[in-house]
């Protein structure tokens, strides 16, 4: 025997010229045993494609929220741009029998303080908050970090409505950063972590903004370990 239930699985993939959405909607039957899904069926599937709104730069960075509706992009010449239920709207989009194009309702938040390439962007924040979409947005409960070639964390309040980071740590490295990485879903661990281009890595109190642990000189393993002589 066993039970069934409706689930959403989304992909977010961008693009040069936007964003591209794959929304399933799944129909898995589950073991009560405590086997998991034992059959899964796809009754409708879609990809939306929303296009960016700078024509004319280059997307090339991004991250989904925890919220699971909002996405943002980065661009070469330093833009952020938040799309702001992007996701809720999409999964709408693809239910809907009559195909009302509700993505053109999609808000978009803009910021801009980096003088050189969105090298990586990540999201703290809660995870609930409900459903993002025009009338209520979830980016009210979050903050992004973003990082660039200048080795400045920028942290943007989401919930402020201003155009400037609440807060920039400097310095961080000799080289530019790479990437970015927090966990958003865990709200008592707000560790940071950020890789540089001078091959460093760091690892930051979301709080406090000091510094736990920095590592420097790492190098590349092996695919496969060494054999021994012997």
């Amino acid at each position: 025997s066993g039970t069934s239930g409706d689930e959403d699985a989304s992909a977010v993939v961008v693009t040069k010229a936007g964003i591209a959405m794959y929304s399933d909607k799944l129909s898995a039957t589950y073991d009560t045993a405590g086997a998991g899904a034992v059959a899964i069926n796809t009754p409708e599937s879609r990809i939306v494609y929303y296009p960016k709104t700078r024509l004319y730069n280059r997307i090339v960075s991004a991250c989904v929220a925890p919220n699971g509706s909002d996405v943002a992009v980065g661009y070469a010449e330093g833009f952020i741009d938040i799309y702001v239920g992007i996701l809720d709207l999409a999964r709408s989009y693809v239910s809907s029998p009559d195909g009302n194009r509700t993505l053109a309702n999609v808000i978009i938040r803009s910021v801009h303080w980096h003088a050189h390439s969105v090298a990586s962007l990540a999201f703290l924040g809660s995870a609930a908050g409900g459903s993002g979409t025009a009338q209520g947005s979830t980016a009210s409960s979050l903050s992004l970090l973003s990082g660039a070639e200048e080795a400045v964390l920028a942290t943007w309040s989401l919930d402020r409505g201003t155009n400037r980071p609440v807060h920039t740590l400097p310095r961080l490295a000799k080289g530019g950063i790479v990437n970015i990485v927090a966990n958003p879903y865990v709200p008592s661990n707000v560790d940071i972590a950020v890789y540089c281009t001078d091959n460093s890595l760091r690892l930051i109190n979301g709080y406090n903004y000091s510094t736990k642990w920095r590592i420097q000189g790492l190098a590349e393993a092996p695919a496969e370990p060494a054999k021994s002589a012997l």
